[in-house]
């Protein structure tokens, strides 16, 4: 499963952010972009990935740019490239999306603005 799924869908939205845990969920949430989902941890396993497929064309990975989540992009990208548009949001060494503030959030969302909606507050 992926947590804030059917939050992420309530929104119409075909594109996807997918980070690791809820609190990136929430911070995300809190930034405004609310088709953000997360795999709960750094591994994406088939059936995360089958979900994402039927339900969406494009997913921004948003990972921790620690060791684990820096794999973890390569292992998901990989995987999720031959069924959906995949994008890769580039964090500084060893942050985690929970620890930015809304506006870094945003700044670095803003170059996939043409599909990610703009927030709504």
């Amino acid at each position: 499963m992926l947590f804030n799924l059917h939050r992420a869908l309530q929104k119409g939205n075909r594109t996807l952010i997918l980070v690791e845990g809820f609190f990136d969920t929430f911070k995300l949430h809190e930034a405004g972009h609310h088709n953000v989902a997360a795999l709960m941890g750094s591994k994406l396993s088939d059936r995360q990935a089958d979900l994402m497929g039927t339900y969406f064309d494009r997913v921004i990975l948003m990972l921790d740019a620690d060791e684990a989540g820096k794999a973890a992009t390569s292992v998901a990208a990989t995987a999720l490239s031959s069924i959906l548009a995949v994008e890769i949001v580039e964090l500084a060494s060893g942050t985690q999306p929970d620890q930015l503030a809304s506006e870094e959030i945003n700044q670095l969302l803003a170059g996939f603005a043409h599909d990610v909606p703009t927030p709504d507050r």
